[in-house]
């Protein structure tokens, strides 16, 4: 999530407002890796069920390095919808995060807390 959040962070997290709120765009979750159970993610939502997404197909690795010009196509970006129950998510820093660009939404069971706000290191305490 950086340059937002840094990995040496202190956040204040609760796990109450989804009984009585939805998720929406712009927050910030912890949620359990779709790819690795046994880590955490933090990520922002950036659109909920329903919502239309804009992907962009990656391409194939054999076009990568072939030699032929002809397969060295830009990207294609194809329009999709984040399906009931689930959220699309992304980091802050879109060169380097893995996220829903990659595994595609995420089921809304797997988030655990919503960011509040970073309370260390005291300097840099604010409300996200």
């Amino acid at each position: 999530m950086e340059p937002t959040l840094h990995s040496d962070n202190v956040l204040l997290t609760e796990r109450l407002s989804k009984h009585w709120r939805t998720y929406q765009p712009g927050d910030i979750v912890i949620a359990i890796s779709p790819i690795k159970a046994d880590q955490f993610i933090c990520k922002r939502i950036v659109a909920v069920s329903g919502d239309q997404v804009l992907i962009q197909k990656p391409i194939p690795i054999e076009a990568e390095f072939s030699g032929n010009s002809d397969d060295k196509k830009k990207p294609v970006m194809v329009k999709d919808y984040v399906p009931r129950g689930h959220v699309w998510i992304e980091g802050d820093n879109k060169g380097n995060s893995s996220d829903s660009r990659y595994y595609g939404p995420i089921p809304v069971g797997l988030i655990r807390s919503r960011v509040l706000c970073r309370i260390w290191p005291i300097s840099e305490a604010t409300g996200l």
